[in-house]
């Protein structure tokens, strides 16, 4: 793989196989005729290196290095935890591009896992829901396709954590993804009542069930986790 461009551009030597299972995009350049199933090259100028470095390791370990050795062994007040759990969700959000450019099912599964862990993380140390807005849901939808499990998290914890004073402000804002709003409202819709109350929603930060929102499901294929049975 010759990864980025100009002083930037880094060289890295992976298995073919690794490649090809998980990556739609990897599959096809690999075989038949293409030029690099013969030269048994890929050229990415495209990607940042850090970011297929990322990649790299997920091939090998199912995980997904979002955290610095300081970030980890910090004992920082909640304040501070504030910022770097808002590194840590960037870092998250950086990667997804990657995964759909590759058509890389098996790492958009992790990314969201690693989503998911901060929010709980964010819930249980802060007592406070983390709120996600227009910037980051429009990024969901950009490097996502329709109905894909990711897209329906996001509306899951919309509709889970948005009040009646939050619903109003947000669906007058112009800067949400159109599908978005369609999104929402198509699954807020069975929800809403004649009376002044509508249905409980449940918290789709459900860990006991960490399939809920992978494409593997949608697939017929095993998750990512049971090549890593560490993981489970």
């Amino acid at each position: 793989m010759i990864v980025g461009v100009g002083k930037d551009q880094e060289t890295l030597v992976l298995h073919e196989c690794l490649l090809r299972e998980s990556s739609v995009f990897f599959d096809n350049a690999l075989k038949g005729d293409w030029k690099e199933a013969h030269e048994k090259t890929v050229k990415l100028p495209e990607i940042q290196p850090a970011d297929f470095a990322a990649y790299a390791r997920f091939l090998f370990t199912g995980l997904l290095f979002i955290k610095s050795q300081s970030d980890v062994d910090s004992q920082a007040d909640v304040k501070l935890d504030h910022k770097v759990w808002r590194m840590n969700l960037t870092r998250c959000f950086s990667l997804l591009p990657l995964a759909d450019f590759l058509q890389a099912p098996s790492m958009e599964d992790a990314i969201v896992d690693a989503i998911i862990e901060v929010i709980v993380e964010v819930r249980t140390k802060s007592k406070t829901y983390w709120m996600f807005g227009a910037s980051f849901i429009n990024h969901i939808y950009t490097y996502s396709c329709p109905g894909s499990p990711i897209r329906q998290l996001f509306v899951d914890l919309c509709l889970y954590q948005w009040d009646l004073e939050r619903i109003n402000g947000e669906m007058c804002r112009s800067d949400y993804d159109i599908g978005f709003l369609r999104d929402y409202i198509k699954a807020a819709a069975p929800c809403i009542t004649s009376g002044k109350k509508s249905r409980s929603q449940t918290d789709p930060v459900d860990c006991l069930n960490l399939c809920k929102y992978h494409n593997h499901s949608w697939r017929g294929e095993p998750c990512y986790r049971e090549k890593y049975p560490y993981l489970i």
